[in-house]
């Protein structure tokens, strides 16, 4: 069984005399006898897909000529971490296969091989038979050859030593590193509808470099790896680099939208964008028809699991921002069509690059300023709270020997005022569409405020009638006002 980004495996045979031509034509005979899918026949080899099926998702065998030696290798295709022997049966079977046509093709038919192999238009080609996601593949030999940059793998290693290096800082900052507070976060970028909304648009580039703990960080750097090795190659750098920063925003914006009261960090929103665009290229079938069968099944899985993922309940993932992110990618891919099928034409890339990029642009200025910031005004509510209920509490502290008349003046004129106004206050605030959170928030506050007036008018008939005896009523409401205060601050805490 083997592992890794691109699990395969490969083995020798050996010519024994038998020239290209020949061997050529016997291997073509065995790979129609397995009913393989031929792909492309060229002087240094041969490239081979295996048929889709609930065993196999489209394996890539190559055929590479060596001095006096053929090397078979299998490879897989799609996102795939294990191949359970997949690729090792694929090698040998075809091993075993061409030794035995080896041995009974007959002279007629061999003669016929030859004659079609000769009109092959890519025989004189000397490319390597093999896709160029493959190719980008083949070059992480070893862990530390993810972070280095490569033909065809020049930005996703980028991106990610980015990423890594920023979760770093944040380390030394101290933050911490499995499960990092809002605050915590809000501090080095996220996005939140209150700040982002409020002159700081930045942080729906800045929370896709961010990330809620390092297991966050990690299925998120493995799936960019990932999906990098298999599009980059085919759409280059830059293209890569432009999407991933556009999807991000556009999965940050769809977040703010959807969610009123989510701090939310993630480079997923942009990741989820990349595998919109490869979706989009396999669909268009701009790739090559026997793998795009491999990328589109295992794409299509992660898209399913990504519908899936955002059917439950009580989660804390940003599904908001992994639609937004894969929709921008999406279209994106599409308009990448014409300038992938003319690659040679410069202006035609540049210019459909620069178009799409001012559209998507404009369109998430447009959006970002159609969102209300409802979060705002209740923070400037509670700012001003705050303010009128400390001069409302002053009562509690007036000297010690203060006199009765003192105090009652302070809780009549004064105190009880200034919580009916505070009570008027937060009522105005269900005018408001507040989040579920700020709902809760403000319902607690007005039992509060309910509760504070109901012990302000006791403390002013305490001290109209000092010979009562009123015990139980001021420690029923100073229990009710301690109670809700505890609720508020658990509520703060979630």
């Amino acid at each position: 069984m083997a592992f890794g980004f691109s699990p395969q495996y490969a083995e020798d045979y050996q010519l024994e005399g038998l020239d290209r031509e020949h061997f050529l034509a016997i291997a073509i005979e065995a790979i129609e006898r397995l009913e393989l899918k031929l792909s492309k026949v060229t002087s240094s080899g041969i490239l081979v897909y295996t048929k889709m099926s609930a065993y196999s998702w489209a394996e890539e065998i190559t055929l590479t000529f060596g001095i006096d030696k053929v090397t078979v290798r299998s490879q897989c295709t799609g996102n795939q971490l294990f191949d359970w022997g997949k690729n090792r049966r694929n090698v040998q079977d075809l091993i075993l296969e061409i030794k035995h046509v080896r041995r009974i093709l007959k002279e007629e038919k061999l003669a016929a091989k030859l004659q079609a192999l000769s009109e092959m238009e890519t025989l004189n080609e000397e490319l390597p038979p093999s896709a160029p996601a493959s190719s980008a593949k083949d070059k992480i030999s070893h862990f530390f050859s993810i972070f280095r940059s490569t033909e065809g793998y020049r930005i996703t290693p980028i991106l990610v030593n980015l990423n890594l290096v920023v979760f770093v800082v944040m380390l030394f900052a101290g933050v911490s590193w499995i499960s990092p507070t809002a605050e915590e976060l809000l501090k080095w970028g996220a996005n939140f509808r209150e700040f982002t909304l409020k002159d700081q648009g930045w942080r729906l580039l800045t929370a896709c470099f961010l990330h809620a703990g390092i297991f966050h960080l990690l299925f998120n750097m493995y799936a960019l790896v990932y999906i990098g090795l298999l599009l980059e190659p085919h759409i280059g750098s830059l293209r890569f680099l432009l999407i991933y920063l556009l999807a991000g925003i556009g999965g940050s914006l769809a977040s703010l939208w959807w969610n009123d009261y989510m701090v939310a960090v993630g480079a997923s929103g942009a990741i989820f964008g990349l595998y919109g665009v490869f979706l989009a290229l396999l669909l268009s079938k701009v790739l090559d028809k026997n793998i795009q069968r491999a990328f589109l099944t295992s794409t299509l899985v992660f898209v399913i699991y990504m519908v899936l993922n955002a059917l439950k309940k009580q989660t804390n993932i940003d599904n908001a921002a992994h639609f937004g992110g894969f929709f921008t990618g999406f279209l994106f891919g599409f308009a990448l069509i014409p300038s992938l099928k003319r690659p040679k034409n410069q202006l035609l890339n540049a210019s459909i690059l620069s178009l799409f990029s001012v559209l998507l642009l404009t369109v998430c200025v447009s959006v970002y300023h159609s969102i209300p910031n409802e979060t705002a005004k209740y923070s400037q509510f509670m700012r001003r709270f705050a303010v009128i209920e400390k001069a409302a509490l002053k009562v509690y502290r007036l000297p010690k020997n203060s006199t009765k008349l003192t105090i009652y003046n302070e809780v009549n004129l004064h105190g009880l005022p200034k919580w009916h106004r505070m009570l008027a206050l937060v009522k105005e605030q269900y005018q408001l569409e507040l989040p579920v959170q700020l709902l809760r928030r403000n319902r607690i506050m007005e039992r509060y405020c309910k509760a504070r007036i109901k012990s302000y008018e006791l403390i002013r008939t305490v001290l109209l009638y000092p010979n009562h005896n009123f015990d139980y009523a001021v420690n029923y409401y100073n229990n009710s006002i301690m109670s809700l205060l505890e609720e508020m601050k658990a509520l703060n805490q979630q």
